[in-house]
């Protein structure tokens, strides 16, 4: 299991992110399985957790975010051509029994 990675936008919690969903899409913010459930029309007894304040979430929310490091577009490039040429290989298979190339009898 995995630490809380993703913090709920409707409850506040914070989730590993097997525990979490985006129905409506990733943009949007994660919300728990229970609160998902909810969000659903599935009916549920108390919570153990008193839901936060929208306020409160928003707080979480964004300090998550400035925790997270800027990925920026020059750290690492791609050597694109060596894959292309890998996956592109044309003898892929020929000299091995039962390759792609060759032919049966």
């Amino acid at each position: 299991m995995s630490s809380g990675d993703n913090i709920c936008r409707v409850c506040g919690s914070q989730n590993c992110a097997e525990c979490v969903v985006f129905p409506y899409g990733a943009s949007r913010g994660a919300v728990c399985i229970a609160c998902a459930l909810e969000l659903g029309g599935v009916q549920r007894q108390h919570s153990k957790q008193p839901k936060l304040s929208r306020r409160a979430i928003r707080k979480r929310i964004a300090a998550q975010q400035a925790e997270q490091p800027v990925a920026s577009d020059n750290d690492q490039e791609l050597a694109l051509p060596e894959i292309i040429e890998w996956l592109d290989d044309a003898d892929e298979g020929s000299d091995l029994p039962g390759g792609w190339k060759q032919s049966y009898p």
